[in-house]
């Protein structure tokens, strides 16, 4: 039994390349798209970030502006004084004399 209508083998060929054609070409534009918002995603990050950044050097400028005249920094050598007190023990008491005695005979 023939089929009125039968397909070229041709055709068919056709038919599956382009479909093969439009899969493969939206592939690749949805690369380069996902490409491009992740770029421009970045971006905007990278913008954010430096415009948070510019404001804190803005406002740490603008602090230190403020607050120029109220430090004061001294540069001097210390000067160390040193006062000695000789004091001679004569006579050692009895209570130190017996724990000198008790820590001479630990091991």
């Amino acid at each position: 039994m023939k089929l009125p209508f039968a397909p070229n083998p041709w055709v068919i060929l056709g038919v599956v390349l382009a479909l093969v054609g439009v899969a493969g070409g939206s592939y690749w534009r949805g690369r380069i798209d996902g490409g491009a918002a992740e770029v421009a995603k970045h971006a905007a990050a990278e913008s954010l970030a430096r415009a948070a950044a510019d404001a804190v050097a803005q406002d740490v400028a603008k602090w230190l502006g403020e607050h120029k005249g109220n430090t004061t920094v001294i540069n001097q050598k210390a000067r160390e004084i040193v006062r000695e007190n000789t004091v001679y023990l004569t006579e050692i008491p009895p209570d130190m004399q017996r724990l000198i005695e008790e820590a001479r005979k630990q091991p």
